[in-house]
């Protein structure tokens, strides 16, 4: 895989929560490694999925469907309450007030606000019937995206929270030590039975997949359009070449 700058040590047992964090910039530096403003992936940190945090989120894409976008019209898309009614309108194909209410379990005022910042996005439309129906599609199937825990030590903690992230992720990775993660080659069943990857970060920042990730369909539509939005935020904001 990619080469980083950042050095990383074998860390002892016991290592403190700086250590980790210190991991998790070695991936970080690895994953964006000889990679332009311009190209086609971003690289986010401690992306909040509803299910917990995830260390770090890769978006990639072949086409930048948002081209067409302002920020503004996908701001709405990165906020948990607006994502989920926008992708229940979008199953539903067209939805009432009162519709939206009873399937979610929100209140009317509640869902009254979500509605209204879609609709000043631009992102769905107040039919004269009452209905609701999506004008602005956003097609987050096609972009990939990738999920890191990064851990130190703990890894039946790590594969049990990297497995939440299958919620929006395309792949999911652990992410250890590579002294650490060859260790572990003997528990591989573990992270196999998960559909869970498993990376090695070597001591000059060099990143190495010990164990590939499976490809399965993210569980919830609502958690990945909000992931893929806070993605497409950051491509839309980095300055261009």
């Amino acid at each position: 895989m990619t080469n980083g700058a950042l050095e990383v040590s074998q860390y002892p047992v016991g290592t403190s929560l700086k250590k980790e964090k210190l991991l998790t910039r070695s991936l970080v530096t690895a994953l964006g490694a000889g990679r332009a403003p311009n190209a086609r992936s971003r690289v986010l940190r401690e992306v909040d999925c509803y299910l917990g945090v995830a260390d770090v989120v890769t978006v990639q894409w072949r086409r930048a469907f948002w081209k067409d976008l302002a920020p503004r019209n996908v701001v709405p898309l990165a906020r948990p309450g607006t994502a989920l009614v926008y992708t229940t309108v979008v199953q539903l194909g067209k939805a009432t007030m009162d519709d939206l209410a009873t399937r979610l379990g929100l209140a009317l005022r509640t869902v009254s606000r979500h509605l209204t910042a879609l609709e000043k996005a631009k992102l769905v439309r107040h039919r004269r019937d009452g209905a609701y129906r999506v004008v602005t599609p956003f097609p987050h199937q096609s972009l990939r995206l990738t999920a890191y825990e990064a851990k130190i030590e703990k890894w039946q903690r790590a594969i049990y929270q990297a497995s939440r992230y299958w919620s929006f992720a395309n792949r999911v990775y652990v992410v250890l030590p590579l002294l650490r993660a060859r260790a572990l080659m003997t528990k591989r069943h573990s992270f196999k039975s998960m559909g869970v990857g498993l990376i090695g970060v070597k001591k000059d920042g060099t990143i190495s997949e010990l164990l590939p990730s499976a490809k399965l369909r993210p569980r919830s539509s609502a958690i990945r359009t909000r992931v893929a939005a806070l993605g497409v935020l950051a491509a839309q904001r980095s300055p261009r070449k």
